[in-house]
């Protein structure tokens, strides 16, 4: 078994931590852009000599953290108040790995509905847990932050409203039966409103921040796209056009869903629907 992973990080304790912004002009004094917030934050997240100590105390106490907790972590939110229902086990793709990464695209997604085994083949190339609790994309740590609502308005074997994907039972939950006006989500208005529906990638940020501090922002991004590709891909077989969309309105969609906005927030939209 290889020895585990150990940062050399003697002597650096007593060394002075200079800020954010104060790094950024340091490195770049000419660079015109210096209080750009994406800069900043960029910077702030760095791994550097100067800040390990700092930025590996959250990750070092996570362990101990961990065991100590008198409950199962299971990374995903629940509604079991709300109405349940199973989805059927998908199957497998038809098509190759080869043909797919050759065929996708994204294309604008239509109002036709797809049945509810279609539906679910792309919730579960995006998020499906196995039997050991492991996702299909990769996530740091195996803490998994990511949640996905789906709003329903027509599809096939749904209620409409908002539901919620359990990656672990591979059902969906009613939050609510209520259909947001999802038009006005999108920075690209009345371009996706006719989507038969629309699921919404977030991201439940403390559970990276409790092991990755700040860092953990970046993975939940990461992780947002190997989830959302996998979809994509699957989408392709069963011919569901969809578009991957990071122009939104976010506090709209944080409002509708019933979101705080700061916790958890919204990365991703996917409309989706056949022509």
């Amino acid at each position: 078994m290889a020895a585990p992973l150990r940062v050399k990080d003697e002597g650096l304790e007593g060394r002075a931590e200079p800020d954010a912004e104060a790094l950024l002009v340091d490195h770049r004094v000419e660079h015109a852009e210096a209080t750009d917030p994406a800069e900043l934050f960029h910077e702030a997240t760095k791994y550097a000599p100067y800040n390990l100590p700092r930025t590996l105390r959250a990750y070092r106490a996570y362990p101990a953290w961990a065991e100590a907790q008198p409950f199962e972590l299971v990374p995903t939110k629940r509604y079991p108040d709300g109405v349940q229902v199973a989805l059927p086990d998908p199957g497998k793709a038809r098509r190759s790995l080869s043909w797919v990464l050759r065929e996708r695209r994204s294309r604008m997604a239509g109002p036709v509905a797809p049945d509810l085994r279609e539906t679910a083949a792309l919730l579960a190339a995006g998020f499906r847990a196995d039997g050991e609790g492991r996702r299909p994309a990769p996530g740091a740590g195996g803490l998994y932050p990511l949640e996905v609502y789906l709003v329903a308005a027509g599809l096939r074997g749904l209620g409409d409203g908002i539901w919620h994907y359990d990656p672990y039972g591979h059902r969906l939950e009613q939050v609510s039966d209520r259909v947001p006006d999802v038009s006005a989500w999108y920075l690209a208005d009345g371009t996706f409103g006719i989507a038969a529906g629309h699921f919404v990638v977030t991201a439940v940020l403390p559970r990276l921040r409790i092991k990755y501090g700040a860092r953990g922002y970046r993975f939940a991004l990461q992780e947002s796209g190997h989830a959302v590709q996998n979809l994509l891909l699957r989408a392709e077989v069963e011919g569901v056009s969809v578009t991957p969309v990071g122009g939104f309105f976010d506090d709209k969609i944080h409002d509708d869903l019933g979101l705080d906005g700061v916790d958890e927030v919204a990365l991703y939209l996917v409309p989706f629907g056949k022509v």
